[in-house]
């Protein structure tokens, strides 16, 4: 019931998004928004020690007032620009999401402060354009964090 609720809020969250961004006007107006939530894997896993991290995300965008609006599997991996811990975190991501209406190929930052993960980056194909989000970051095993869920609302200029 947890995960339903929390799919719920980041939709509504999605959708009042949309809104601002549409209530904006031409000069910050959004080409459109999405939320994306799945899980992945660290490795070798995120403690209060400083390491260099890798891994892997997949998950669910539904993109909303885009060119291509529509559901997306995606695939992700990861690498650190920074040694990471459990409360810091920064580097670099690259993936495709894809659908019925095509694939986008995005490159990605991510910087992260204990749960909260911000995005800057560029999408190209179906969905194109530069992309802002903020994420949830949710540590599924401990006590070295391995694994995680993550839930974000995303911008597309």
């Amino acid at each position: 019931m947890h995960k339903i609720r929390t799919k719920l809020g980041l939709a509504a969250t999605a959708i009042g998004a949309v809104g601002l961004f549409i209530g904006a006007g031409p000069a910050g107006a959004a080409a459109g928004t999405g939320v994306v939530v799945g899980h992945g894997t660290i490795s070798p896993g995120l403690t209060n020690t400083p390491t260099s991290q890798t891994g892997s995300f997949t998950g669910t965008l539904v993109a909303a007032g885009a060119k291509n609006s529509g559901t997306y599997a995606c695939n992700f991996t990861f690498a650190s620009t920074i040694k990471e811990t459990g409360l810091k975190g920064q580097g670099t991501s690259r993936g495709t999401c894809s659908g019925s209406k095509g694939t986008s190929t995005s490159t990605v930052t991510y910087s992260r402060t204990a749960a909260n993960v911000v995005l800057k980056g560029t999408s190209t194909g179906a969905i194109a354009g530069k992309l802002t989000g903020d994420c949830s970051f949710e540590p599924t095993s401990a006590p070295t964090t391995k694994s995680y869920r993550l839930q974000c609302v995303l911008a597309l200029q």
